[in-house]
């Protein structure tokens, strides 16, 4: 539904009239002439139906119209240039992209979020839930946590988190049969490849043992 509103013109004539109780001065704030305003205050005067100013020799008092007008404008004023302001703050602000594989951000580093937007408001944060490598240049991407050894020429590398990686099996497995009593001494126990070549590095493997996979 549209809302029936004079025109704003003749609106901040009037809320800076009735602020300062001066036509030459609102004038001047306004950078126009003093009858400029006198012309938009009587034409919204026309358009309530209602004087908003007595008059007088050199000044110009609120009728009580007036004053109702004029708090309601200075509020909605107020409450128009805080968030004009708002916007025109955040307009020039990209927010915080952080990549991160979906099973971290979702697992790590979104319960963590709301934290850190406490200790820091005014910095806004996006995730970006990818798992291959960021290119910092056409991403947009300004922070990426990989899981790796830390070796990416020409970007600034911190740790984040250690971790410890034990060898699982269930009860059944153990006993057989035939009973698995170490990974290299069971050919026929099947192996189970990862496509992630961390799991299966060859040093890892070796220390239990067992042969890369083919």
């Amino acid at each position: 539904m549209s809302r029936q509103l004079p025109p704003l013109n003749a609106l901040r004539a009037f809320e800076a009239a009735a602020r300062l109780l001066s036509i030459s001065q609102a004038a001047a704030e306004l950078h126009v002439t003093p009858a400029a305003i006198s012309h938009q205050v009587k034409a919204l005067e026309e358009w309530l139906g209602v004087p908003l100013f007595r008059r007088l020799n050199r000044q110009v008092l609120l009728t009580d119209p007036g004053q109702t007008c004029f708090k309601g404008l200075r509020d909605g004023f107020d409450r128009l240039a805080a968030t004009v302001e708002k916007v025109r703050g955040r307009a020039g602000e990209a927010p915080l992209t952080v990549s991160a594989a979906p099973s971290f951000a979702g697992k790590w580093l979104l319960p963590r979020l709301e934290r850190f937007r406490s200790a820091h408001p005014d910095i806004e944060m996006r995730i970006d839930a990818n798992s291959k490598l960021s290119d910092f240049d056409r991403d947009n991407v300004d922070i990426g946590i990989r899981y790796g050894r830390g070796r990416y020429p020409g970007l600034r590398v911190d740790r984040l988190l250690a971790e410890n990686v034990y060898p699982l099996c269930s009860p059944q497995l153990m006993r057989g049969p035939p009973p698995l009593r170490h990974p290299a001494t069971s050919p026929a126990t099947p192996c189970c490849t990862s496509t992630c070549p961390s799991w299966t590095r060859p040093s890892r493997l070796g220390r239990c043992g067992c042969a890369p996979p083919a």
